[in-house]
């Protein structure tokens, strides 16, 4: 036969025996477990050699692989630790297995038995029934069962564990240390674990914020009141890592995100508000708690109040917040020192005090000692800036009232200095700043409110009060006599010369041949329109009021009367130019004497406001007498322009009556004295113009009459007969001499008359 055959024969031969020895196996030994897995084996690897597939072998290869995963999972669970339900179920599967495993299910019967005992006892304790969730067949039911008993059982845990029963709570812990000590992971032993942790967290927790201040601490309303004496904090940092550490314990639970959230350690809300409330603290007055305020240029502002509250709140937080709150308290009892030192010129000075812990004087009685210095002022202020690392509000309302009270006294130093001999050498040397009435009263109401001693410089503003007051009353009293001379100057200058719009515009000078005396002499007086030149004195009035000087050559009014032919005589009462002098220098000296006196006083009042009126109006008016007495140079040609100039500042001042009226008479008791005033120089001011206008016309008439004569002096084509000639002379006898024209006009009508009496 062919080997093949042979070999396929033995094959077939040797498949039968072997599947013989499989349902022998099965049917005698397969409920004795007799057999280990080596014994499959051994059928396994025969059954690999024959290679034939047949049901038995598919059968036993099945048994097989279940065996040997099984052998495999169990000496893992030997050699490690798996769930409570895993081992179960390899117990319960190693069971049913058809072979003999008990070298390895005894070992894992072991440990169930263990686990089993110690649930139990655990039970007693804590009766509540575990419910797995691998053991429930509807996994959504099992879910929502299984988390619910564990909540159920971990509040009842904790009730045992922080209860009063010291026996129970021990045997807790002994079953805990027992349970660690089998290689089996039961859910009862990781919450009884997890609810020891926090009980353990719980006693830390105490220990960090200590009872007494538990309670307090529950809500927000009541972090203010607890009490802080006496108990050392622990640092915000351990108590954030302690909460870190509840977070950590918490995540250990099989519960849902939600649940876990809802899962609160005894204590953690209370170390939770603690950190907030720390932050909370820190964020809120992170500018004074940050940097080296005394390195830093820009030193925070702060009050003692305010600094007090920042104290006060760190204080109510039961915790150590560091080297904040080290720092906040150093500046605090710095300010609180610097407060207590000067409490005397504080409480002078309207400043707060009652922040300062340290029993003080009541305001009343602090206030009530002696008044403070400029000194104190400046030493507290001086010291709060070096003794407090920043800028105590209480420090700058100081200084900002050191600063009044310096202003006040530079001010009173001007206003009313000290009379020292080295002032006196120096009056002359500058000229003093004028200050007002206002100004001076001011300074006497401020000083009833300064909180320092005023009294010598108050004594001397008094004093220089009632001068400026006294010198007012004079000054006005002065005012009404230079108001009543102006009349009367009126009246004389009307008197003298007649009414404005009647002044005579004949020329109001002597003729030089008649022999008299000569006219009143005032050469260039429109030169002294603009300023000092010419013989009118105007910038010394009381010289002489501008009427006359040492050129001036006027004898008795009588003698000049009786000289003077009744054809050549001056328009002027002559038997008035006396009395008119004499009001004329009566009224300038008076208002120069206003005008230094008021330049005397230091204040600057309405008086002297209309003195420096008066001062411009003077001048105008002596000025104005020169021109009227001895109006020659208006006749000349360079001098037209200086008197249209002088007639508009006429027009000027008397603009300056109605504003001055309106302007000043409110600052007099006496309000018709100003418009008496204004009245009686602007009526004096407005007849000179008139009668000045009336020179100017004379003027021009000049003007007319010197070109009629030149052309006729001139004229080469037909010689002038002797009356025309005459005529000519007659009509320059009303015009000065000292114009060319009148000089040529009367020596060639002195040559035509002598020749025509020979």
């Amino acid at each position: 036969r062919p080997k093949s055959l042979v070999s396929i024969e033995r094959r077939i031969k040797r498949a039968h025996a072997l599947r013989h020895r499989i349902r022998t196996w099965s049917q005698y030994h397969q409920e004795k477990n007799s057999e280990s897995v080596k014994f499959v084996s051994s059928l396994v690897r025969e059954a690999n050699k024959v290679d034939l597939m047949f049901p038995e072998v598919t059968m036993l290869n099945k048994i097989h692989r279940k065996a040997e995963e099984w052998v495999d999972r169990s000496t893992i669970a030997i050699r490690s630790k798996i769930s409570l339900s895993e081992l179960e179920t390899l117990v319960k599967n190693g069971e049913k297995m058809p072979l003999n495993l008990s070298d390895i299910l005894e070992k894992l019967q072991s440990r169930l038995r263990m686990a089993h005992d110690w649930i139990a006892r655990v039970q007693k304790v804590v009766p509540i029934p575990i419910v797995r969730i691998e053991d429930e067949e509807d996994e959504a039911n099992s879910d929502g069962g299984a988390v619910a008993v564990h909540r159920e059982w971990l509040g009842r845990m904790r009730a045992v564990l922080g209860g009063e029963d010291e026996d129970v709570t021990g045997t807790l812990l002994e079953l805990a240390t027992e349970g660690s000590r089998i290689p089996v992971e039961m859910d009862c032993l990781r919450l009884l674990q997890i609810e020891i942790d926090a009980r353990n967290w719980t006693a830390k927790a105490k220990k960090l914020v200590p009872s007494l201040r538990l309670a307090a601490w529950e809500g927000e309303d009541a972090a203010a009141e607890v009490a802080t004496a006496g108990v050392r904090k622990s640092k915000v940092s351990d108590i954030r890592d302690h909460i870190a550490r509840a977070a950590s314990i918490r995540e250990r639970l099989s519960l849902s995100p939600e649940e876990k959230k809802n899962w609160v350690l005894d204590a953690e809300a209370t170390l939770i508000l603690i950190v907030k409330n720390a932050d909370e603290w820190f964020k809120k007055y992170k500018p004074y708690l940050e940097g080296d305020n005394r390195r830093n240029q820009a030193r925070c502002c702060i009050s003692v109040k305010k600094l007090r509250q920042i104290v006060d709140e760190a204080n109510a937080i039961p915790a150590n917040l560091g080297n904040a709150m080290i720092k906040i308290n150093r500046i605090f009892s710095q300010a609180e020192k610097w407060m207590e030192k000067h409490h005397r010129i504080l409480v002078r000075c309207g400043i707060d005090c009652s922040v300062v812990r340290k029993t003080l004087p009541p305001p009343s009685q602090a206030s009530g000692g002696t008044w403070a210095t400029r000194v104190e002022l400046q030493n507290a202020v001086s010291t709060a800036a070096s003794d407090v690392p920043v800028d105590l509000e209480e420090a700058l309302e100081l200084q900002h009232i050191l600063d009044k009270v310096q202003d006040w006294f530079d001010r009173a130093t001007i206003v009313a200095p000290k009379r020292s001999t080295r002032m006196r050498k120096n009056r002359g040397s500058a000229a003093q700043e004028k200050y007002s009435l206002d100004e001076l009263s001011s300074l006497v109401e401020e000083a009833s409110i300064l909180p320092v001693d005023t009294g010598e410089e108050l004594e001397r503003l008094k004093i220089q009060l009632s001068m400026v007051q006294s010198w007012q009353l004079q000054a006005q009293r002065d005012m009404r006599d230079i108001t009543n001379t102006f009349h009367v100057m009126r009246k004389e200058r009307t008197a003298c010369y007649g009414a404005p719009d009647r002044f005579q515009k004949r020329n109001n000078v002597f003729d030089e041949a008649s022999g008299l005396p000569g006219p009143v002499k005032v050469p260039s007086a429109l030169k002294a329109i603009g300023g000092n030149s010419g013989n009118c004195t105007a910038s010394s009035p009381e010289s002489g009021a501008g009427m006359a000087t040492t050129t001036q050559r006027v004898d008795s009014p009588s003698k000049m009367a009786a000289a003077v032919p009744a054809t050549k005589r001056l328009m002027v009462n002559y038997s008035k130019v006396q009395p008119l002098i004499n009001v004329e220098k009566s009224v300038h000296k008076m208002i120069a004497t206003l005008l230094k006196s008021a330049r005397s006083i230091g204040a600057r009042t309405a008086e002297e406001r209309i003195a420096e009126l008066l001062e411009k109006v003077s001048p105008w008016c002596v000025r104005a007498s020169c021109i009227i007495a001895s109006p020659d140079e208006v006749f000349e040609k360079k001098y037209f322009k200086e008197l249209d100039n002088f007639i508009q500042d006429a027009e000027k001042l008397l603009a300056l009556r109605e504003n001055t009226i309106e302007k000043e008479s409110q600052n007099f008791e006496d309000t018709t004295l100003i418009r008496d005033l204004c009245d009686s120089w602007s009526f004096v001011i407005s007849d000179e113009k008139v009668r000045l206008e009336t020179i100017r016309e004379r003027r021009d008439e000049f003007q007319d009459w010197s070109s009629k004569a030149q052309t006729l002096l001139s004229s080469t084509d037909k010689k002038l007969s002797l009356s025309v000639l005459n005529e000519l002379a007659d009509e320059a006898s009303m015009y000065p001499l000292s114009a060319e024209v009148v000089r040529q006009v009367q020596k060639q009508a002195d040559l035509a008359n002598v020749w025509a009496q020979r």
